[in-house]
């Protein structure tokens, strides 16, 4: 699965950046398997006599003072903490995959507030509930295609370079460096396979002796040669793309 190696911590809490669907579904398979650990933690943290209190009821009532509140209050507290927890880093894995899509992330009002608010607007009237869930249920599945099932623009997008870039798959950037729109006259990013570049010049040394000359006009000389030569792949051109650098103009 591509973009692995990009860091856990930038991947479910950053807001910033783009996350392809495999990262999207790898945040939804650790999200489940929190949970499952919390509850199962919390589970645990609760006393038998909890369960035989309750077992009271039908006989003589709740026996409230056989109830430990202090462990149940902690069982509580951690599901509590990690469902937050969760929410939020819900909320930023849907925003880089929006991004992805070349969409801004207040759509996520959408998919996560306005049921919620349709539901509430329709009050206990039946048919507008039933409505209210109609429409619930269609916002639903267009968060589920939008988010899970349909692929992110091909190349660079205004939220920054394609995660399934070959520079990018291999995570080569754990913290995408164009998290936002670029402004006006701003370059775009260069995007190119960092490592097919890198075994070029290990095997070409023509190409390398190119990459060391290109460096002295500006930090990304180099990637402006690699980005244009990849793109061209012939070696016939090489030295008019060193020229090109030299003379300060980028295609």
């Amino acid at each position: 699965m591509g973009g692995c190696g990009v860091g856990l911590g930038w991947l479910l809490f950053s807001f910033n950046g783009r996350a392809n669907r495999a990262r999207y579904w790898l945040a939804a398979l650790i999200y489940v398997v929190v949970m499952l650990i919390v509850w199962g933690v919390a589970w645990s943290l609760v006393p038998d006599e909890f369960f035989d209190a309750f077992d009271s009821v039908y006989d003589s009532g709740l026996d409230v003072a056989a109830v430990d509140f202090g462990a149940l209050g902690g069982a509580a507290f951690l599901i509590v903490v990690a469902s937050i927890i969760v929410f939020i880093s819900g909320l930023a894995v849907g925003a880089k995959r929006l991004h992805d899509r070349d969409k801004s992330a207040w759509w996520l009002l959408l998919f996560y507030v306005a049921p919620n608010v349709v539901t509430w607007a329709a009050g206990m009237n039946e048919s507008a509930l039933a409505f209210a869930n109609l429409v619930s249920f269609v916002i639903f599945v267009w968060a589920f295609v939008e988010l899970g099932c349909l692929p992110g623009t091909r190349g660079p997008n205004r939220f920054g370079p394609d995660p399934l870039d070959g520079a990018w798959a291999g995570g080569y950037a754990p913290e995408p460096p164009y998290p936002g729109m670029p402004s006006r006259g701003a370059r775009q990013p260069l995007v190119y396979d960092r490592r097919r570049w890198e075994a070029l010049k290990q095997v070409d040394p023509d190409i390398a002796a190119a990459a060391v000359e290109v460096r002295q006009f500006g930090p990304d000389g180099e990637d402006q040669l690699a980005e244009r030569y990849l793109a061209l792949n012939d070696k016939q051109y090489l030295r008019t793309l060193v020229a090109q650098i030299a003379g300060g103009r980028r295609v």
